[in-house]
């Protein structure tokens, strides 16, 4: 698929996803855009929304669905500030979770609770 073509089905769709998924913005970014993508390349899509990562994978699913490609769905202003020494960013932005687990924080995995505010408890 043709960037030209992605582009199109995303201007198309774009009021539809701002009203069902809270969409702001979305556009197209990396071997798409730079016309270097091969027929197995996934398609790279830089989306601003409210951060709620169901509808986040709703929009992933849809794309992947309607393009008919691997999506990299990448959330605007996720992680600028959390860069890793030694890490090599090429893409616009990067989605990480970021939050404070040590007021209340817990993982839980396989049915039982292994983190709890700040601490593993395995």
């Amino acid at each position: 698929m043709e960037a030209v073509e992605i582009l199109q089905f995303l201007r198309d769709n774009k009021s539809m996803f701002q009203q069902s998924m809270g969409v702001q913005n979305i556009g197209l970014f990396g071997f798409h855009v730079n016309g270097i993508a091969r027929a197995d390349s996934d398609i790279d899509i830089f989306v601003e929304m409210p951060p709620d990562f169901s509808n986040l994978m709703r929009l992933q699913q849809y794309l992947e669905t309607q393009l008919g490609h691997p999506l990299d769905s990448m959330p605007a202003g996720v992680s600028t500030n959390y860069l890793q020494p030694g890490s090599k960013h090429e893409s616009v932005e990067h989605w990480d979770m970021i939050t404070d687990m040590t007021q209340g924080g817990e993982i839980w995995a396989d049915g039982a609770r292994i983190y709890l505010n700040g601490r593993f408890l395995i």
